[in-house]
């Protein structure tokens, strides 16, 4: 039988799963119609604004140089994957773009853990063969091209992968002071993208509020 201390971990990923399952969703609902690296900064902003928020009020301690690295070197892996992820998922083609990204994004730092700090029980890494494998399953053009937003997929699950690798190296710190500098980044890189492409694109009020949503 687990023990509290082996289910403290797993109800923590089962609600961080909920949490990004429908920032995935509520983004990419309303991606469609809003420009994707202006909505992802909207989304960053008020998603940073929240963390440090909390951080403030909890008095939790400000991390060190080392974890602030680590943190503005994931955020800024985030935001641009973010954007890349929202393109993918513009394209119509959710059903391709969320697997793709989920299982690379989860099974590159898996494999360097395996790698780094051994390997896991046999169900564990059953449940990697089957996540692998479902990828396979995805439904495919009739003609045999290859399936539109893919290729935003594999970046935007690269580049996530890296955005988890680098949290793990930002240390034991607060986790709202990791996750509120790791956003903060996301917007100024996205919006500096957003100045720096020329003419800023208009965006709906409905869209500015789910944006805040998703980040949230």
């Amino acid at each position: 039988m687990a023990s509290i201390s082996q289910l403290v971990p797993v109800g923590f990923s089962l609600a961080a799963m909920g949490c990004w399952g429908t920032s995935d969703f509520t983004g990419g609902y309303a991606v469609r119609r809003a420009p994707a690296f202006l909505f992802t900064s909207i989304t960053h902003a008020s998603g940073a604004c929240l963390m440090l928020a909390l951080a403030l009020l909890d008095h939790s301690p400000v991390p060190s140089r080392h974890t602030v690295g680590w943190s503005l070197l994931a955020g800024a892996l985030a935001g641009v994957s973010l954007a890349i992820f929202y393109r993918a998922l513009a394209s119509g083609k959710m059903g391709i773009t969320t697997p793709v990204v989920a299982v690379l994004s989860a099974g590159i730092p898996a494999v360097i853990g395996i790698i780094t700090e051994g390997a896991p029980g046999i169900l564990t890494i059953s449940g990697f063969a089957l996540a692998g494998a479902g990828l396979w399953l995805i439904p495919r053009p009739e003609d045999g091209s290859r399936p539109q937003g893919l290729g935003l997929a594999l970046l935007s699950g690269i580049g996530f992968a890296g955005y988890f690798l680098c949290i793990k190296q930002a240390g034991s710190g607060s986790p709202l002071w990791i996750a509120g500098l790791s956003r903060s980044c996301s917007f100024f890189l996205t919006g500096a993208i957003v100045v720096l492409a020329g003419k800023i694109p208009s965006i709906s009020r409905p869209d500015i509020r789910m944006a805040i949503l998703t980040g949230c």
